[in-house]
């Protein structure tokens, strides 16, 4: 759990970061001067830092203060005072998006840095080292292949009201020198990160160094802008683009300092320089979202090369750390033997107590190397498993937005799920074969082959609803109405008591009360529209499937959708929950999906020649319909493995509360996408959504460490009944006697 919220904090630190990015270069277009907004920023932030230190140090006193320490936080605020002159020079220069891609570098500087200070090791013999170092070199060259191949444009927004901040290359003369400005700025980031770990290992106190650091940067910054700035007008900035710039900064800054440094003595310079590549993608998106910027195929290849050597370099990190806890383990072991030789029966009983003493201690050593290990593994095992579960909710919300985009065309739903699940079963036989090769699968029985089959034909009757509901209505509302599955999910997991709800317990009230408030968030972003935040007037040519979620003249069957959607959602979490049942018996997913698929394509194409007189459905001959066919084959593949895997491993909610994720990823790719309007009742319900997904993980959480607290005590006080069977030692001794 822990693993998850590093990295959601990351992430959504880089995303202000290139939002911040975003209105300063619109500020700066409009005259500002950058020495006046780094000067503004900071001096803003300290007075909103001084409070908050006060506060945080009122009842946890800070630790002593000496004089080195000074020197190297004021170190600190040169090297960052560097960092962002050059670095807003750089983006008067250039562009954010250049700014995101030069940042890149900063990861490969780190790198080198960290190794230079023995901050990291690179030991090439090393797995670790290796996946690392592959990963560092993947991310840096997917983010030039998103600078320098852009490829055919995919899709534009074309917007003559919205201007863009995104200046192309020929348009700007001073490119160059912003490109070289950005690429100092990105070394002296390198320089950041490891005086900020060489700090705060010895000073634990984040909110104090960046108070300290932004005290000396303000000074730094008034001194050079003073010298610099012969224009006295600049120091009163305009209440439009510039304030707003300065203000958001100034929390940005503030925020970004802190929770760097906390990174930085958590888990090093490299880990937080690791997430840079990431900032690519971002600026991608805020460029397609907010500046009605054209996305090309470049920037999509690009970002699944900067995700692939992402993941790599998380894989690396996580080998190692595993890696140093069998270290550490391994020499307690040895420590534990030679005390164990050591330890003579002829010795007399002081000696002898004393060495029980030292194993004793040894013993509760080994016992929480080993308890902080599994949790570690854990925690990335979760943090995975969150990752992968959100890239499957990203394909269903493709898939509905594809196949509606097909049927508008006149494919059958039905012929689409037989399609689909006939495909996949092809794919999925040499799959299965493969897998099961060395390991032989479990044994199948009757009961196993009838749960398979009541699973297919749920599964069939959710896909069959589905695409009805999304004939008549949109994609949209099929996301929105996704959002009951955990109500349902939740209420028959009690059922089948597959889950715990005691009213009592916090866990309980915390998933009681996060479901609701995912479902609430879900139903804000579909019946309340709000302010329009940005429009992107969609070209003549293009196609929208994005419906309004009101009936009207265009939709007579809205209504009719909605039912059948609701009653795909009710199949959806009785299909989650015969998942759960299937898998704590039966181990192995991919059988599972296998044999459910033979038996959904059975069913489905009995019903599609039931349902469809025409002969000429079998036979689709426009592109998007097999396109859809194709990306409907694999997602409900992939995605039918993936939720029975984590149907087994977490139960049938923790799969279904992801599905409100659903409504932010719908909206997305509806602005992004297909043009639509993005509301604030979208930005309010999608906040509240995250906030119940939140809460319902932390109610998962605490469920489970009680579970591990009691199993090390069940541990304990077996040992301790073993131990009481045996004879005390002056009792053995007299024995001897």
């Amino acid at each position: 759990m822990w693993e998850i919220k590093i990295f959601g904090i990351i992430v959504a630190m880089e995303v202000v970061f290139v939002g911040s990015n975003t209105i300063t270069k619109a500020a700066m277009a409009q005259g500002m001067s950058n020495n006046v907004y780094i000067t503004y920023t900071h001096a803003i932030s300290l007075f909103i830092l001084a409070p908050t230190t006060f506060l945080y140090h009122r009842k946890t006193p800070p630790p002593p203060i000496r004089c080195s320490t000074i020197l190297r936080i004021f170190l600190l605020a040169i090297i960052s005072y560097g960092c962002s002159m050059f670095f807003y020079a750089g983006i008067r220069n250039s562009s954010p998006t250049l700014a995101s891609a030069t940042s890149n570098l900063s990861l490969a500087f780190t790198f080198i840095i960290a190794i230079i200070f023995r901050m990291e090791i690179l030991n090439l013999s090393s797995k670790s080292s290796i996946v690392k170092l592959i990963g560092t070199i993947v991310s840096i060259s997917g983010a030039f292949v998103v600078i320098f191949y852009k490829g055919l444009p995919i899709i534009a927004f074309p917007s003559p009201n919205t201007p863009s901040l995104d200046v192309q290359l020929q348009i700007q003369p001073n490119w160059i020198v912003g490109g070289m400005f950005l690429s100092i700025s990105c070394i002296l980031v390198s320089f950041i990160y490891v005086t900020k770990t060489w700090i705060a290992r010895d000073f634990p106190s984040e909110v104090l160094i960046t108070l300290i650091t932004f005290f000396f940067e303000t000074i730094l910054a008034a001194i050079v802008t003073v010298i610099a700035e012969k224009d006295s007008s600049v120091w009163t900035p305009n209440y439009g683009i510039e304030l707003t710039a300065i203000l958001f900064g100034a929390v940005t800054v503030g925020m970004l300092y802190i929770v760097d440094i906390w990174l930085c003595r958590v888990k090093g310079p490299v880990f937080v320089a690791m997430f840079k590549p990431l900032q690519m993608i971002i600026a991608v998106i805020m460029g397609v979202c907010f500046l009605g910027d054209v996305l090309h195929l470049g920037s999509v290849i690009g970002g699944m090369i900067i995700a692939l050597g992402f993941y790599t370099l998380m894989k690396g990190k996580a080998e190692e750390e595993i890696l140093k806890n069998d270290i550490i383990d391994n020499a307690n072991r040895l420590t534990y033997n030679s005390i164990e030789e050591s330890s003579h029966p002829l010795k007399i009983p002081m000696l002898h107590d004393l060495s029980m003493d030292a194993k004793s201690k040894i013993k509760t050593k080994q016992k929480q190397f080993q308890k902080k290990k599994r949790k570690e593994r854990r925690k990335m095992w979760e943090a995975n498993m969150v990752i992968i579960l959100l890239t499957m909710e990203l394909m269903d919300v493709g898939c509905n937005t594809l196949s509606k985009a097909a049927m508008a065309k006149g494919m059958s739903n039905y012929i689409f799920t037989t399609y689909a699940h006939a495909i996949a079963f092809v794919f999925l036989i040499p799959l299965a074969f493969l897998f099961h090769r060395k390991t032989p699968s479990p044994p199948i029985g009757v009961a196993i082959i009838l749960r398979l089959f009541l699973l297919g034909v749920l599964c069939c009757g959710c896909s069959i609803f589905l695409f009805i509901g999304i004939r008549y209505s949109s994609p949209t509302l099929a996301s929105a109405m996704n959002n009951l599955s955990p109500a349902f999910t939740f209420i028959m997991g009690i059922i089948f008591r597959m889950e715990v709800l005691n009213l009592r317990a916090r866990s309980s009230i915390l998933k009681s009360v996060g479901t609701l408030v995912s479902i609430g968030g879900a139903f804000i972003v579909t019946l309340y529209q709000g302010m329009p935040i940005t429009i992107f007037p969609p070209s003549p040519t293009q196609f929208s499937l994005h419906f309004p979620l009101v009936a009207n003249e265009t939709q007579p069957n809205w209504a009719l959708g909605g039912l059948f959607l609701f009653a795909s959602s009710i199949f959806l979490s009785l299909s989650f929950v015969a998942k759960t049942w299937i898998a704590r018996d039966f181990n192995s997913e991919i059988l599972i999906t296998l044999i459910s698929f033979f038996f959904e394509t059975i069913v489905a194409a009995v019903v599609t020649f039931l349902a469809e007189n025409d002969t000429s459905v079998w036979t689709p001959s426009i592109h998007i319909v097999w396109i859809a066919i194709l990306f409907g084959a694999l997602e409900v593949g992939v995605v039918n493995i993936v939720q029975t895997w984590a149907c087994g491993k977490k139960g049938p909610l923790f799969v279904a509360m992801f599905k409100p994720l659903q409504m932010i990823i719908a909206v997305i790719m509806g602005v992004s996408f297909l043009g639509d309007v993005l509301h604030l009742g979208s930005l309010i319900g999608g906040t509240i959504i995250a906030l119940g997904f939140y809460t319902v993980m932390r109610g998962k959480a605490e469920e489970e460490s009680p579970k591990e607290v009691n199993e090390s005590r069940l541990m304990y006080s077996s040992e301790e009944d073993s131990y009481s069977h045996k004879a005390p030692l002056l009792q053995n001794q007299n024995m001897d006697v």
